[in-house]
């Protein structure tokens, strides 16, 4: 099966794959970490073979970018509680939000990012 333009899925997330005819490609060697699951009958997911790590047979293309900086935030606050801490990347308008619960009015944080 070729899709008609590419597809971009994050690590980690499913892919429901949906196909009334024709066959699928399914790799049965068994040595796959993890088998691919199928939606039976009983309104539930399970393995293709019960005692196998099967898996559909996919050739996907990799795009993966990582980046590392180190950041140290010095900040003092007046008063404990809960603050929103916000970082944004001016180059790729890409903003990184964390919650931060201030327990005592003076801390150092210190930040990677992958």
């Amino acid at each position: 099966m070729i899709l008609p333009q590419p597809v971009s899925v994050s690590k980690g997330y499913f892919i429901q794959l949906t196909q009334g005819t024709g066959k699928i490609a399914i790799d049965t060697t068994g040595n796959a970490s993890f088998s691919d699951m199928v939606w039976n009958t009983t309104t539930q997911w399970t393995k293709l073979a019960e005692f196998s790590k099967w898996r559909f047979y996919l050739r996907a293309n990799y795009n993966f970018t990582s980046y590392q900086k180190l950041i140290n935030v010095l900040h003092s606050y007046q008063s404990i509680g809960l603050y929103t801490l916000s970082l944004t990347f001016l180059s790729s308008n890409t903003v990184f939000q964390q919650i931060v619960n201030i327990t005592d009015c003076n801390y150092i944080f210190i930040y990677y990012f992958f």
